[in-house]
């Protein structure tokens, strides 16, 4: 995300957090509703209903801030909150694009290539490689939040591709920039590694 809306969207979130906090609702629990709210995304845009779908994503990542958000209010959250943060952020992306996937298949019901079909599968492999090069790399010990397009901006291109009906060119423009980001993160590693 762009560091000063980063930045804005953190000191936000920390006033509803704080109440979280006092009612006992644990970032753990926040994570299993957003990825549950994102299989509710994913069956309207299965069933063609994307505007409804854009909605639900939204809301899934409300929740995904709110968890980040508690973990941070309540001392830094614990080292298997973080693996279950980022493990369920993997299947709320994937059951995303499955969803698409699934109607675009079922909308033509064709076994002939379909550009649009390929571009979603192409997004989202690029979607999980941005995470695993970060994961892989603070594996080693690196730190590597470095490229455009996290999770949060990928999220909020969905969501106006959605809105306005504009699919393909969405899935397209994801398709590039996914790679684009973790071929960022690669040259980032090994820049750093080199030194």
């Amino acid at each position: 995300m762009f560091p000063q809306l980063e930045k804005l969207v953190r000191r936000v979130m920390e006033y509803p957090a704080k109440l979280l906090v006092a009612l006992r609702i644990t970032p753990n629990i926040l994570t299993f509703i957003g990825f549950l709210l994102s299989a509710v995304a994913a069956y309207y845009l299965f069933i063609g209903e994307r505007v409804t779908g854009a909605i639900w994503i939204l809301v899934s990542g409300v929740f995904d801030m709110f968890d980040g958000a508690v973990a941070r209010v309540s001392g830094g959250g614990s080292t298997f909150g973080a693996f279950w943060d980022s493990t369920v952020d993997r299947y709320t992306e994937f059951l995303i694009f499955l969803g698409l996937l699934g109607w675009l298949m079922k909308h033509y019901g064709t076994p002939n290539f379909r550009p649009d079909v390929l571009m979603t599968v192409v997004a989202m492999v690029g979607s999980q490689l941005v995470s695993y090069t970060r994961a892989r790399a603070e594996g080693l010990g690196l730190q590597c939040k470095v490229g455009w397009f996290a999770r949060p901006e990928r999220v909020i291109i969905l969501v106006l591709g959605l809105f306005f009906n504009q699919l393909f060119w969405t899935l397209a423009f994801l398709a590039v920039v996914t790679h684009v980001t973790a071929f960022q993160r690669i040259f980032h590693v090994y820049r750093i590694t080199r030194k």
